[in-house]
């Protein structure tokens, strides 16, 4: 069953273009990790203060989910991007950050 598995994703990661989306999605979960790590040690080793880290990832947590919220209708990518954009604005409950 393992090797039949190992095939089975061998078999997938022979395209191109998945091999680069799989490869940047873990280039930056990677940065994305070390960044976080990075910056929650400098800003303890600044402040001496769980309060302050905590302050710092509940601001990082928050924003990510408001910006996610409108980034995920307000870039659209591909050649329909017109379209994408005006079927997403009628079903929107936020405004867009720039127009389509």
């Amino acid at each position: 069953m393992v090797r039949s598995a190992a095939k089975r994703w061998a078999g997938v990661l022979r395209g191109h273009d998945l091999r680069t989306l799989v490869l940047a999605f873990i280039i930056d979960g990677s940065a994305s990790w070390s960044y976080i790590i990075v910056l929650t040690a400098y800003v303890y080793d600044r402040t001496h203060s769980a309060g302050w880290v905590t302050a710092l990832v509940t601001v990082r947590w928050v924003t990510g989910m408001v910006i996610g919220g409108y980034a995920g209708v307000a870039w659209p990518t591909g050649t329909t991007g017109g379209k994408c954009c005006s079927a997403a604005r009628s079903r929107r409950p936020v405004p867009p950050l720039s127009s389509c």
